[in-house]
């Protein structure tokens, strides 16, 4: 095995891990699928709208297409666009359709805070209204939802709420059937009973046809599907349950839920029908690379099987450059969900409390003016009659004491609020910290592995490829070091990140004792989100110039000059090696591709200055 490929399959054994899932189906149109032919139907149906109840029936029925498909992105663009005109009409039915299915949209992304927003409107209403067929679906599709977040025990506390209703009321076949595919698939995951998970599938699949409910249906096959595949059935009998199953979903347009279930399916084919798995592979990967699922990269890992197997080789390199993209591209989504996720929580936190504490204000305030009017009243009463007076001015003197007290403990309470406002943010700062933590412990142990795959190396071009993979991550686990360390979690001292990495690179060259370096970025902070790609771009100039320019140079140096404008950041990158001229060739090599990347993912811009007397890069950059 050559060391590119055993790199690629270092890390993708590592990543799949976390438990990505893939699917297919071998006699499908791409050209029907692709969402070109939805947007096609949805201009039409445009074209022959009557009344503006109309325009919004067309717009409703296209959101939930699109999430039906998986089309999420498509879909959470036009929703941020037209919510709010949703809102403004007022129509209740309208407003369930998009929050139950933006809802799933949500879940299905990994956007768990925003889908449980939702999905708890959705309760509120259905309880207010007490209506137990919408709390039986809300509570099942609530109990999905812990299942994805990996909350079994409020799913099964949701699964027995909706099976109290269920057992006390007349529900619709539809919604008790969903319930028993759920069900077993909390058995699955959780209870790990077998013959239960067989009950309830069966059940489930029963009441499915009942109802005509092929959704549920799909469900529960793939469920028995994955049961007889681990209790070594024959492999015909679990996968005609695939079979059955993807045919379900295809024939309903749910596409992300049938490449899922194609790709248990290829699983098990791969090695025995090759040929039907490579064609299966050609064509659910379109579908994958269109709506950017993140079932593309197990895809890809059986597709390289299979290219490797027809001695593709430009179609194996192609698809190893895109699993990385693809996990570089998740890695960021991932990261951007987390951080999100805790900005909206922390956000909603520091909302209430700033709620209550107005609360409690207005609360003094008026019991303030009270007493006032109070005083008022009884010093007008005290000048008309001397025992009116008398009577008052001991009713005042009480009503003082206990306003007062009252008065005296609500500026403790109030007191005591802010404590625990002060406690809430200091704990958020170190939840964000330990996030900084594990994601720079789980880098290193990514390098770690990458360093002893090196030492088993004899080839030394491969340790080369090796030691510039661990660099890059070091580069990015430095980052998150510096995060951890630092007081300031939301910004960088660029300066001292630099002067951090270059130390850690000499100690990675033994040829790099003699290098001076200059870096002037005094006073230059960056954002996380600018971050990792900058670690990367400079990890890349200084481990290029160690290796390569100072074959024949007495005093060596590398410079980095930074300079802050109002809107945007010039960083020069110099060092006074044997340079280059730069051509169309030197732009395809591994490092300058990459370059290209992440300087697009900055929104910036990158120059090649670069002559005969040495590299000179200029990176260009937005203020944040």
């Amino acid at each position: 095995m050559k060391a590119r490929d055993q790199l690629v399959l270092i890390i993708s054994l590592i990543f799949w891990q976390f438990g990505y899932t893939p699917l297919l189906h071998s006699q499908e149109n791409y050209d029907f699928i692709s969402i070109k032919s939805v947007e096609s139907d949805f201009h039409q149906e445009l074209k022959s709208i009557k009344s503006p109840s109309d325009t919004i029936e067309v717009y409703v029925n296209y959101i939930k297409r699109l999430i039906k498909r998986g089309n999420y992105q498509k879909a959470d663009t036009i929703l941020q666009g037209t919510m709010d005109d949703f809102r403004a009409t007022n129509d209740t039915l309208v407003l369930i359709d998009l929050y139950t299915n933006r809802a799933f949209g949500y879940k299905v992304q990994g956007m768990y805070t925003k889908a449980l927003s939702d999905y708890l409107w959705l309760k509120e209403y259905y309880e207010a209204k007490k209506d137990p067929n919408g709390m039986v679906e809300i509570y099942t599709q609530m109990a999905e939802y812990y299942r994805a977040s990996r909350e079994f025990q409020l799913m099964d506390k949701h699964l027995e709420m909706a099976l109290d209703i269920i057992e006390k009321q007349d529900i619709d076949t539809k919604h008790i059937a969903y319930w028993y595919s759920r069900k077993a698939a909390w058995e699955t995951e959780y209870g790990g009973n077998n013959d239960s998970i067989e009950i309830f599938a069966k059940e489930g699949y029963r009441l499915g046809l009942e109802a005509k409910d092929k959704y549920t249906q799909a469900l529960t096959l793939n469920e028995l599907g994955y049961l007889y595949q681990h209790q070594d059935k024959p492999m015909e009998v679990f996968l005609s349950y695939y079979e059955r199953s993807r045919k379900l979903f295809f024939d309903q347009e749910r596409y992300s839920d049938y490449v899922n279930v194609t790709i248990n399916y290829i699983r098990q084919i791969n090695g025995a029908d090759d040929e039907k798995t490579y064609e299966i592979i050609e064509q659910i990967l379109p579908m994958q690379r269109e709506n950017q699922w993140f079932s593309l990269i197990p895809t890809l890992g059986i597709a390289i099987n299979q290219y490797s197997k027809r001695g593709q080789t430009e179609k194996i390199y192609r698809a190893k450059i895109e699993a990385y993209e693809a996990r570089h591209r998740e890695n960021y989504v991932f990261m951007e969900i987390a951080l999100s996720e805790m900005a909206i929580n922390y956000e909603n936190e520091l909302t209430k409390k700033e709620l209550e504490v107005q609360e409690q204000q207005t609360q003094f305030a008026k019991a303030e003016a009270q007493n006032n009017k109070l005083a008022f009243i009884y010093t007008a009463v005290i000048a008309v009659i001397l025992l009116i007076v008398t009577f008052a001015v001991i009713k005042i003197n009480r009503d003082f004491k206990k306003k007062n007290l009252q008065l005296a403990q609500g500026k403790i309470d109030l007191e005591a609020s802010n404590n625990k406002l002060t406690d809430s943010l200091n704990h958020q700062r170190s939840l964000y910290q330990e996030l900084n933590h594990r994601v720079k412990n789980n880098l290193t142990i990514l390098s770690g592995l990458i360093y002893l795959q090196e030492l088993n190396e004899e080839d030394h071009s491969s340790q080369a490829a090796f030691e510039t993979l661990r660099n890059r991550i070091n580069s990015m686990a430095l980052i998150h070091e510096t995060l951890y360390n630092s007081k300031n979690t939301a910004k960088i001292d660029f300066q001292l990140y630099l002067n951090q990495l270059i130390q850690e690179l000499k100690q990675s060259f033994t040829n790099s004792g003699t290098i001076d370096t200059e870096i002037k970025s005094e006073g230059y902070e960056i954002e996380m989100i600018q971050a990792v790609p900058l670690a990367m771009l400079l990890n890349e100039f200084f481990t290029n110039s160690i290796k390569h320019a100072f074959k024949d140079t007495l005093q060596p140096i590398i410079s980095v000059e930074t300079i802050q404008g109002k809107k945007e950041t010039i960083i020069e990158y110099r060092d006074n090696g044997c340079g280059y001229t730069p051509n169309k060739n030197s732009y395809n090599t591994l490092g300058l591709r990459l370059t290209t990347l992440l300087t697009k993912q900055l929104k910036g811009s990158f120059d090649d200055l670069t002559s005969s007397q040495g590299v000179f890069y200029r990176l260009t950059v937005p203020n944040i």
